[in-house]
Formats: C-alpha cells, structure tokens, sequence
C-alpha cells in the first residue's frame, strides 16, 4: 500500500478521531494488503469473499444480487473510497449477500477481521465509527428497498442516481439502460420518460459519456 492510498484510507469517517497508532497498527498488520482487479473479474460473490472489511482504493465495482428467476438486479455502484464486507465480517453464515464485480481495473484494500476487532477494543472512537457506517447502510437498503417497492419513475431513478453518484456534482457516470432499468424494476420506455422529466426540471443532463447530475438538491427533492 502506497502512502497516497495510505492517506485515502484514513480520511474515511472511519478513522475519524482515531488515535494515530492505533490506525498505523490496524493498517500494519498481517494480512492487511491491496489487490488489483481487472476489469470484469468477480471481487466477491456468494462462496468466494474475505472475512475483511475492503476498502475500494480506485476503479468502480458493481454490488448486484441474483433475482429467483436466475436474474440479476443491480444494487448499487462503489467508488473510491467505498467500504465493503461488512456483511461478512463477523457474519459465520458461510454465505456472501451480494456479487461484487470490476466494471474497470479496481484495487481494493482487505482489513481483516482479527485486527478490525482489535483495533475497535482500543479505541471506542473507532467501534462507534463502524456501528455509524453499519447504521447509514440500513438505512441505504430502507431507501432501495422503497425504491423497490414505491414511488414514481422519477423519483426511483432520482434516488438511484443519489446512491450511485461518484461523489461530485457535475461528473458523467456511465448509466447502462438496460442494467438500470432491471435495477429499477421498470421498462426502458419508462426509464427514458424518467430520465427526460429530471432533465427538464433541471436536475439532470445527458451526455454521450452518461449522466452529469447538474443539481443534487432538486434531485433529492423529487
């Protein structure tokens, strides 16, 4: 892990008032280390995943889940720097939730559990920084499965757009008709009228590289 990714790392809420050797030894410690991914390579799925906390250092994954019909339904997209794997980390199911792909060359940091737990023992800062990252993800799946379940088109895509954005207002993101379509659980034509009723609002604008969402907070009021 380079310094630069080091310094990605502790600016998450994670470390947050951590005392600093406490975070130098979580990130010392064995079996804490970077792995690249190539682009459409699997990072997790349901057998194959790390009892670690993963961090997303660069690139962009893809967390979907297998539908009962053998589909897939889009989740959500991670980037830099995203947290992953909580729901593996002290979970002794045997069984990952979700599949995590590369849509582009990625590398991820693996945090494992033995150090995480350590690192939680001696410092209460750092324990409460995990069970808040725990709590804004329930929430994150409350507002999915909402998505899911009501609400106009607009207001679907409105809030799949807030989940997924990179960080920023004002940059293209890639957007898949056919992938958010099924991860809205709607049609193309519908997904189209969606899109072209946020435009005219003022909340999105297509380009040729995607997306750019102009305005966060009208996108957040649909």
């Amino acid at each position: 892990m380079t310094e630069g990714e080091k310094r990605i790392v502790l600016s998450l809420p994670l470390f947050c008032g951590v005392p600093k050797e406490i975070s130098e030894k979580l990130l010392s410690s064995h079996g804490c280390a970077a792995r690249d991914f190539g682009r459409g390579e699997v990072v997790y799925d349901h057998e194959n995943f790390k009892k670690a906390l993963a961090v997303l250092l660069s690139g962009r994954l893809q967390v979907s889940k297998k539908t009962a019909d053998g589909g897939e339904l889009i989740m959500s997209a991670l980037y830099p720097p995203s947290l992953f794997g909580a729901a593996a980390l002290f979970n002794d199911s045997g069984t990952y939730a979700s599949v995590i792909t590369a849509k582009e060359d990625s590398r991820v940091l693996f945090l494992p559990r033995a150090p995480l737990l350590s690192a939680m023992k001696e410092s209460p800062t750092f324990a409460e920084n995990y069970i808040r990252y725990l709590s804004e993800r329930i929430e994150f799946l409350n507002r999915r499965i909402m998505r899911l379940t009501a609400g106009t088109a607009e207001q679907r895509l409105a809030g799949f757009l807030l989940d997924n954005l990179p960080g920023e207002t004002g940059a293209a993101r890639s957007l898949p008709m056919t992938d958010t379509a099924k991860a809205l659980n709607m049609g193309r034509a519908s997904l189209y009228r969606a899109m072209e009723r946020l435009e005219k609002i003022g909340a999105i604008e297509k380009s040729k590289d995607g997306i750019i969402v102009k305005n966060k907070k009208i996108l957040s009021e649909v």
